[in-house]
């Protein structure tokens, strides 16, 4: 049987504000066991930031752990895709 996006999406992603700081990403990531975190810039996605860019981006860098989402972050075109699940 195939997997269709809606079996594997998260229903309610975590999302985190473009201007928070990069330790609430990290603290959103370790409460919900979570290896990503969307950026939102007001109601818009702006990016996406992950465990990976955390690590990459901020502390190899040597960069304050107050350092702004939006410096980890994604950028560029995000993709997206919506479920709609078959009838049934």
């Amino acid at each position: 049987m195939a997997t269709t996006v809606a079996d594997v999406m998260a229903h309610s992603p975590a999302t985190i504000p473009i201007d928070a700081p990069i330790t609430e990403a990290a603290q959103q990531m370790r409460a919900n066991d979570i290896g990503d975190v969307l950026v939102m810039d007001g109601g818009r996605l702006a990016g996406i930031v992950t465990d990976r860019d955390i690590v990459v981006r901020i502390v190899a860098e040597n960069k304050d752990l107050k350092t702004p989402v939006r410096e980890a972050c994604s950028d560029g075109d995000v993709v997206t895709v919506t479920s709609r699940r078959r009838p049934s």
